[in-house]
């Protein structure tokens, strides 16, 4: 329940949509930043996408469109996602709050 609190007071409650379709440049960004964010944390742990979303539960193809900007992660996919790489989610999105600024 924190977590979500978290996520709407650092992210003034932005909408996860698809970013197919989607034009706002500010949640593109953030989009963005978090896909270079799990790639990097991803690649630190030296894992590749298909290990990553194994360790995840998630397909491989999701954990790329998420890297790409193709697919927005939902909030229990970002929970697995921290799971499988060892850190808490918190440390995710604080890394992604860094890259924002």
């Amino acid at each position: 329940m924190l977590l979500i609190f978290y996520l709407l007071i650092e992210f003034k409650g932005i909408e996860f949509v698809n970013m197919e379709n989607h034009k706002n440049p500010v949640d593109k960004k953030i989009f963005l930043k978090f896909g270079k964010t799990l790639k990097q944390m991803r690649l630190e742990k030296q894992l590749t996408q298909e290990k990553l979303s194994d360790l995840a539960g998630i397909h491989r193809t999701h954990v790329a469109g998420i890297e790409g900007v193709h697919r927005n992660p939902s909030l229990k996919n970002v929970v697995r996602l921290a799971n499988a790489l060892g850190v808490k989610t918190k440390e995710l999105f604080n890394k992604l709050y860094t890259r924002l600024s």
